[in-house]
C-alpha cells in the first residue's frame, strides 16, 4: 500500500464542509481538520469533524486499512458514542 499524507487543523472553518469519517455536517465557525495526501497514485483531499478525529487517534486499530467514506461514524455506532 502506498500511502502519504499531512493532517492541518482548521481552528475556525470559513463554509460548511461535510466529514469523510461520519457524513455529518462540518458547520461555518467550526472546528475540523484537514488531510490531504496521495494513496497508490491518486491524490485526495478530504475535511474530518474533530469527533472524528479524535475518535481515529484513540482507536487506530479500527483503520489499519482503507478508511471509507462514513467508516468512522459507522465504527463509533458499533462501540456505542452517543451523538452519531
Amino acid at each position: 500500500m502506498n500511502f502519504s499524507s499531512g493532517w492541518r487543523e482548521v481552528k475556525k472553518t470559513r463554509k460548511k464542509h461535510r466529514c469523510f469519517g461520519c457524513r455529518e455536517l462540518i458547520q461555518e465557525g467550526s472546528r475540523a481538520w484537514y488531510v490531504a495526501g496521495k494513496y497508490e497514485g491518486d491524490f485526495f483531499a478530504d475535511y474530518y469533524c474533530d469527533d472524528c478525529k479524535v475518535f481515529m487517534d484513540e482507536n487506530p486499530d479500527y483503520f489499519e486499512e482503507e478508511i471509507y467514506y462514513g467508516d468512522i461514524g459507522d465504527a463509533r455506532k458499533e462501540i456505542g458514542e452517543a451523538s452519531v
